[in-house]
């Protein structure tokens, strides 16, 4: 694929294309080639089109320097994140470590670092199993590495004990959460049939007061005065019953909601905890989706 480019300050071409290595080249449309190197990718850099040699050869100095002034700023952190750990000072340590790896993915140190941090020196591995700490693992092959020689064996031993009680417990909620859902369905259906019935009943109580009203013009008789006034406080009584009952239907719409989520009860909770451990685990090993080629 290639691009012709006007540059307007001096009515030059500037070819943008891509080589058959993949690689990205601007080269000046002159009897004089000028090409400069652009960052490696799969995708083309669509903010370096258009611009002219000398702006891309600025705009390429710039993402160098800043790339060049992160990864000072990671060693910087990482120093002091490592002091920090050694002090056995792991959560300021982790702070530090953190943004040392967010600056520069490939800082191998700070990686490592960040784990022994993240974990107390390997003394607790309830970090790893959290998704977030999982799939950042996963995302970074040496830094699963590390944790897999660290752990491994015992990442392996939680994940056995955690695969027995996720079948142990699984049925026991599965079976109490059917017998819930039965029991809720039916609170529902019982408060949904009295809500419409009400609310029928008021609707009625509203119609017949306003037959009545109109029959106060047109008549000399008491009867239709009588009959507004029952009707309204027939009405009355059932936006009341209405009100009633439409708030039980709305908890009882809660109760069916609550009760599809595990979370909602301390068994669930376990159950829920127990697959996403599992899930982090099967990530480190290699096993998930998110996992670095």
């Amino acid at each position: 694929m290639e691009e012709r480019i006007v540059d307007k300050d001096d009515e030059r071409l500037v070819r943008i294309k891509k080589t058959a290595e993949g690689e990205t080249d601007a080269v000046e449309d002159t009897g004089e080639d000028v090409v400069f190197e652009l960052p490696e990718g799969d995708e083309y850099d669509e903010d370096l089109v258009g611009l002219t040699p000398s702006q891309l050869q600025e705009e390429l100095a710039r993402r160098e320097r800043l790339a060049r002034e992160a990864r000072e700023r990671s060693l910087s952190l990482t120093g002091e994140g490592n002091a920090l750990l050694a002090e056995g000072k792991f959560v300021e340590a982790d702070d530090k470590l953190s943004e040392a790896v967010l600056l520069d993915g490939e800082n191998e140190e700070a990686g490592r670092s960040l784990w022994l941090a993240r974990t107390e020196n390997f003394a607790k591995l309830s970090p790893l199993f959290e998704e977030d700490n999982a799939t950042a693992l996963s995302q970074s092959e040496f830094q699963r590495r590390f944790v897999l020689e660290r752990a491994g064996e015992r990442l392996k031993a939680v994940r056995a004990e955690y695969e027995k009680e996720e079948r142990e417990l699984s049925p026991v909620v599965e079976e109490a959460m059917a017998t819930r859902r039965v029991a809720f369905a039916a609170n529902k259906k019982y408060f949904l049939i009295r809500f419409f019935a009400v609310f029928a009943a008021f609707v009625l109580c509203i119609v017949g007061a306003g037959v009545s009203a109109g029959f106060l013009y047109s008549t000399t008789s008491g009867t239709p005065v009588i009959l507004c006034a029952v009707f309204g406080g027939l009405a009355l009584i059932m936006l009341v019953l209405v009100i009633v009952f439409a708030r039980k239907l709305l908890v009882a719409g809660r109760l069916c909601r609550a009760n599809e989520r595990l979370l909602s009860t301390e068994d669930g909770t376990r159950l829920s905890e127990l697959r996403e451990s599992l899930r982090s685990i099967a990530l480190i090993f290699g096993e998930g989706d998110d996992v670095s080629a």
